[in-house]
C-alpha cells in the first residue's frame, strides 16, 4: 500500500491474507480507482468511506477482526464513538469455545431447543 498524502491505496489486484487484513477494506472504485475506505490523518483505527464521508473504525484484538460503522460524519463524534467501541472490545473475554468447530456448537444449540419444539423439528434439524 501506498501512503499518498495522508491517504492510502490498495493496490489494482490485492491479495488478501491474514497478514494484510486491511487490504480487505480497500475496495477500488471502478471509475476512479481510488480506494474506498480512506485513513483518517493519525488517529489509529479510524477510516472514512470515500463517498458516503461516514466514519468507521478497524480493531484487532486477540487475533480477531472488529470492522464497524461508527454512523456519523462528524468526526469529534467519530472520535467519541470509536473510543466507547474501543472499550467495549476491551472488555471482551476470549474462551476456549471460540475455537469450537461447528458441528459441536450447532449440537449445543440444538440441545437447548429440544424443551421447546416438536420431535418432528428437531429430528430435520439433525439431518
Amino acid at each position: 500500500m501506498n501512503d499518498l498524502g495522508g491517504f492510502l491505496e490498495a493496490p489494482k489486484n490485492a491479495i488478501v491474507t491474514r497478514f494484510c487484513h486491511l487490504q480487505a477494506l480497500f475496495v477500488n472504485d471502478k471509475t476512479t480507482n481510488k480506494a474506498t475506505f480512506r485513513k483518517v490523518g493519525q488517529i489509529q483505527n479510524l477510516y472514512r468511506h470515500a463517498k458516503n464521508r461516514t466514519y468507521y473504525s478497524l480493531i484487532k484484538r486477540s487475533g480477531k477482526q472488529f470492522r464497524r460503522s461508527l454512523k456519523t460524519n462528524d468526526l469529534q463524534l467519530a472520535k467519541i464513538r470509536l473510543n466507547e467501541l474501543q472499550r467495549d472490545i476491551s472488555k471482551l473475554t476470549n474462551s476456549s469455545d471460540s475455537k469450537l468447530p461447528f458441528n459441536p456448537i450447532a449440537l449445543r444449540w440444538l440441545k437447548t431447543k429440544e424443551s421447546t419444539n416438536k420431535p418432528s423439528s428437531i429430528l430435520r434439524r439433525r439431518t
